[in-house]
């Protein structure tokens, strides 16, 4: 999905014959009776999400069958990733998905899970990690908060996160850099570099400043209908990289009855161009 952006809907994905598992091992003992349980969760979330069911001109039923099964996958999902269904912050989720989903489409800073507040990021966190300190992990979800999954040797492990400025050493588990820098770890003594500027020479482990995109060379992230991998290759003004529209960057998802997306909405298949 690129980085943490979403293709599909990450959060809202199908993810294959999940749904058959049980949800009722899913809460956070941390917040219990709090907020609504998976079950209730997933009929209030398709709620929200099938306003858009005229645009995609599909019926109600329809699409809220489909976004509530999306639902129950996802959260099914989770539980075989080791993470609890949080209901204090479903009831969140709930929330960014109204505001989110209006006037037939979904901003695409609403679809960036790196952004902090967005529907995306808010709805990602409902998910609340179990492991602890030096457990093994492969995502940041795993781990409880506030840790991060790192890298330690061949390894990963959860980790506490610890933010170091310019010039100073970075190579411990959970080290990162400030803004502007990244741990420049092929070096003996790996320390907080000044990331790659805008013409020379980039790679994964030698990345670009923020606003840059890697291709060899750090170069402007592209504009509105120029071609995409991910939301990370797309500019502040056409945020979101459109799986729908033949991967180009756009300032959103939109819901027709032309367009893919509606397929995941409960639209027929056969009855959307491609």
């Amino acid at each position: 999905m690129g980085s943490s952006s979403f293709h599909a809907l990450a959060t809202f994905a199908v993810l294959g014959p999940l749904a058959a598992l049980p949800l009722a091992a899913c809460g956070g003992a941390d917040d219990a009776d709090t907020g609504p349980t998976p079950e209730l969760f997933c009929e209030a979330r398709a709620a929200r999400e099938c306003v858009v069911a005229d645009a995609c001109t599909v019926t109600l039923d329809a699409c809220r069958a489909a976004r509530r099964l999306a639902c129950q996958q996802q959260v099914a999902a989770a539980v075989l990733d080791d993470r609890a269904f949080s209901p204090v912050r479903g009831a969140d989720c709930l929330l960014a998905i109204d505001r989110a989903f209006r006037e037939g489409k979904v901003d695409g800073r609403e679809l960036d899970a790196s952004l902090p507040g967005s529907m995306a990021q808010v709805c990602a966190s409902m998910f609340v990690g179990r492991r602890g300190l030096e457990e093994p992990c492969a995502s940041d979800g795993q781990c409880a908060a506030p840790l991060i999954c790192a890298q330690a040797g061949d390894a990963r492990v959860c980790a506490e996160a610890r933010v170091f400025e310019g010039g100073e050493p970075c190579g411990n588990p959970g080290d990162t850099c400030a803004a502007g820098f990244f741990c420049n770890r092929a070096s003996r003594l790996p320390r907080c570099e000044a990331r790659r500027r805008e013409g020379e020479s980039c790679s994964p482990a030698a990345p670009c400043e923020e606003a840059l995109l890697c291709d060899g060379t750090c170069q402007p992230r592209r504009g509105v209908g120029e071609p995409c991998q991910s939301r990370d290759d797309c500019s502040a003004a056409a945020p979101y990289c459109d799986p729908y529209a033949g991967n180009v960057c756009g300032p959103a998802l939109i819901f027709t009855g032309a367009s893919p997306v509606c397929l995941e909405f409960g639209k027929a298949r056969g009855t959307v161009a491609r």
